[in-house]
């Protein structure tokens, strides 16, 4: 469970990077569409591996609505 919201929580703020270059414009009204390109799996005794969205039962795309609050 530790190791989902770890992964979670990097996958949030990887989707979120890009847009910090245009934050100007964005005001909350319209939905993000975030895509994880990268998700790494991490182990205490392992280590961390790379792996894909779908062996860690992951979305590859996510709708952000921030006025619907999902």
């Amino acid at each position: 469970m530790k190791n989902m919201i770890l992964l979670v929580t990097a996958l949030v703020v990887i989707c979120w990077a890009p847009f910090s270059a245009t934050a100007g414009d964005f005001d909350g009204s319209k939905p993000l569409l975030c895509c994880a390109t990268k998700v790494f799996e991490c182990v205490e005794v392992e280590g961390c591996r790379e792996v894909t969205p779908e062996q860690v039962n992951l979305p590859r795309f996510m709708d952000i609505d921030f006025t619907e609050k999902a």
